[in-house]
Order: C-alpha cells, then sequence, then structure tokens
C-alpha cells in the first residue's frame, strides 16, 4: 500500500465530531481500500461509510490483511476470499487477502 497512487482514487472520508476518523478510497468503481481510526470501532460507523462504497459506489472487491478485525467486517458484508499473496504491493512480506462480494 505504500506505492498507492491516491490521485487514480475517488477519496471519501468518514468525519466524526469535526475529525477525520476514516476513509475509502475507490478506484475504477471496483477495487476498495478503507481505513478506520480505532477510536470508532464498534460504533457502526465504519459500517455505514462501507455500506456507502458498496452500494452507492458499487466497490466489490478488497485487499485486506490476514488476522485483522477487518476481515471480519468484510465477511460480514459478504465478501469472500478468492485468493491470498504472500507479499503486498510494495513487495514485502506481508501476507493479503484478496476478497470479492459474494
Amino acid at each position: 500500500m505504500y506505492n498507492t497512487d491516491f490521485n487514480k482514487f475517488e477519496l471519501f472520508c468518514l468525519m466524526d465530531t469535526g475529525l477525520r476518523a476514516g476513509f475509502v478510497a475507490v478506484k475504477d468503481k471496483k477495487s476498495l481500500n478503507a481505513v478506520f481510526t480505532p477510536a470508532i470501532f464498534g460504533r457502526g460507523l465504519g459500517a455505514k461509510l462501507f455500506s456507502f462504497a458498496i452500494n452507492e459506489l458499487k466497490a466489490d472487491k478488497i485487499d485486506v490483511n490476514e488476522n485483522t478485525r477487518a476481515l471480519r467486517l468484510y465477511q460480514k458484508f459478504g465478501f469472500e476470499v478468492f485468493k491470498r499473496i504472500s507479499k503486498d504491493g510494495s513487495s514485502r512480506d506481508y501476507p493479503l487477502l484478496k476478497m470479492k462480494l459474494k
């Protein structure tokens, strides 16, 4: 993700009491990147932003780190793993799961 050029993405921020609490970035209405601050976990705010990306922006693919809370969230929204890669986009030994909507 360190080599990601966000100029190629549509970026939408989640605001909570005037502060950026997270964002989703969508490229070609397909690939989704999502980042949320831990302070909003468990409050449903990330789910609202994620629902927006899926339902309004038609995002249907995402890469996620193995063994994270995010994996469970994406599965809850109907994503399933279709491929595991052993290195991230920067060729680091950082396994990623490629997911798509069922």
